[in-house]
């Protein structure tokens, strides 16, 4: 059993940079993408390091993954990521160009929830897929330059009572299709703004929210993790709280994981879907009216997240 995390950085306005520029000149812009920003993400790591991998490059997005080995992991992989993306944007985004970069982060666990799938003929190379996944992709596409989108099992585990405050904040929440049974999904982020005065347009998008009375500033820590566990609590299978065996933090198991383990060992087919009565179980919740709360204490005003 393993607890992924995997982290996604975009590229927006590619598409308009690749009509107005010659191929010559946006092919090698790419080729240098797919290279330099792998390397301005691996310099952030301490040498000998347990770090993110490069897993797989989707058009203009390049996906990281690594087994977190401990709860630790997960803020310190993030932390890193997002100096170096930090200044890899830094380096590409001019007025003329277009370009910029969103990104987004999201944990998985396999094969509980998740499946891990070799890839026939590549080397060893293995595939992703499941709803820990699918939910990740969605989150990519909520993201922006400023807000670095999180899972709810990723905030979780980056607000841990243990570790000091990620600052996440809350916006309003996102409808994400096919994921919630129905409920909006929270849309919780880091911060990827300088902390101090910003230039160009990142300054202007703080200016125009400081006009709309919206203060800059994060969830309180304890709310948050609760709330985190609060809705996945609420909303059931597929959703669990992340864990890690031995972790002396994320040690809270599913229900009938050791019988669910032992099965997926065994290789059995997997576990039926849930019945209509554990759905309407998992819908009595009001996870909604929770967020809602949430958003008011963390920004003043509900903020959509893009």
């Amino acid at each position: 059993m393993s607890l992924r995390l995997f982290l996604s950085a975009d590229l927006a306005g590619s598409t308009a940079f690749k009509q107005n520029y010659s191929a010559v000149e946006w092919q090698l812009f790419f080729k240098g993408f797919y290279n330099q920003l792998p390397a301005y993400v691996e310099k952030e790591f301490a040498l000998d390091s347990h770090r993110l991998a490069l897993w797989k490059t989707i058009g203009d997005e390049i996906v990281f993954s690594a087994e977190l080995k401990s709860a630790e992991d997960a803020g310190r992989m993030i932390e890193a990521f997002r100096r170096g993306a930090a200044s890899y944007r830094k380096d590409i985004t001019t007025p003329a160009r277009g370009l910029d970069l969103k990104c987004a982060g999201w944990t998985a666990g396999f094969p509980l929830g998740n499946l891990e799938v070799p890839l026939r003929g590549e080397g060893g190379l293995v595939d992703y897929i499941g709803p820990g996944m699918d939910i990740g992709f969605r989150l990519v596409k909520e993201a922006s330059p400023r807000r670095l989108m999180l899972s709810v099992e990723l905030a979780y585990i980056l607000s841990l009572p243990a570790f000091d405050d990620p600052e996440i904040r809350v916006g309003r929440s996102v409808e994400l299709k096919g994921v919630g049974k129905g409920h909006r999904y929270p849309a919780l982020w880091l911060d990827c703004f300088s902390p101090g005065p910003c230039e160009g347009w990142d300054q202007l998008e703080l200016d125009e929210e400081a006009l709309r009375g919206l203060p800059r500033r994060a969830a309180a820590q304890d709310q948050l993790h609760t709330f985190c566990r609060s809705w996945l609590e609420t909303m059931g299978d597929p959703f669990m709280l992340p864990f890690i065996e031995q972790d002396p933090f994320l040690n809270i198991f599913p229900e009938g994981y050791e019988e669910r383990k032992a099965a997926l060992q065994g290789g059995t087919q997997s576990l039926p879907p849930p019945t209509s009565e554990e759905n309407a179980a998992a819908d009595t919740g009001d996870s909604d009216t929770l967020l809602g709360t949430l958003t008011l204490a963390a920004d003043g005003t509900p903020e959509p997240p893009g």
